[in-house]
Order: structure tokens, then C-alpha cells, then sequence
């Protein structure tokens, strides 16, 4: 697996993805050129992650994209929010670990 940092403006994103959809979706390109997006996405992350797989199976049963792809479109809005808080906790505990240390 190779990770690209779509924020980088050099990013090749390949021509059937503009950086605008990169940013609002997870997405995952194939050795062969097919581009996955949201679920689908995790799901073809999690077939190559060995402590993973058991949730790509969960995906493959009827309807499981579906309703992943659903909890997904539900966890995009609040996603901001969570790296907000995550950031201001790392932050905290560096601070506490410095004034500690």
C-alpha cells in the first residue's frame, strides 16, 4: 500500500479525481487503475490488514456496503469536530508532559 497526502499540491491524484473530491472522501485507487470511494474504500483497505479482515467479511455480506457507506456519510460532518478534539488533546498532554517533566 502506498498513502498519498492529497494536501500536497504536487499530489497526483490520477485523471478520474480532482482534489476538491479527494478531500471529502476516503478513497482508494487499485494496482489496476479502479477507484473506490467511502466503504467500498475501507473495505479494500481492510482485505490487505490481517487484524482487518474480519471486517471486510462483515462488508461482504448483503447490504453491508450499504449501511457502512451510510454510518460513513453519517461520521463525515462530525469528522472535523473529532480532529479538533483530537489536536486539542494531544496538545493538552504535551503541555501537562512539559510542565511535568
Amino acid at each position: 500500500m502506498d498513502f498519498l497526502d492529497i494536501a500536497d499540491a504536487t499530489a497526483q491524484l490520477g485523471p478520474d479525481l480532482d482534489r476538491a473530491t479527494a478531500m471529502k472522501r476516503f478513497h482508494v485507487r487499485e494496482s489496476d487503475g479502479r477507484l473506490y470511494s467511502g466503504a467500498q474504500a475501507f473495505t479494500r483497505i481492510w482485505t490487505r490488514l490481517p487484524a482487518w479482515r474480519w471486517a471486510a467479511q462483515v462488508a461482504r455480506v448483503p447490504g453491508g456496503i450499504a449501511v457502512l457507506d451510510l454510518l460513513y456519510r453519517g461520521f463525515l460532518p462530525i469528522r472535523p469536530a473529532l480532529s479538533r478534539t483530537a489536536c486539542r488533546i494531544q496538545r493538552w498532554r504535551q503541555r501537562r508532559s512539559a510542565a511535568t517533566g
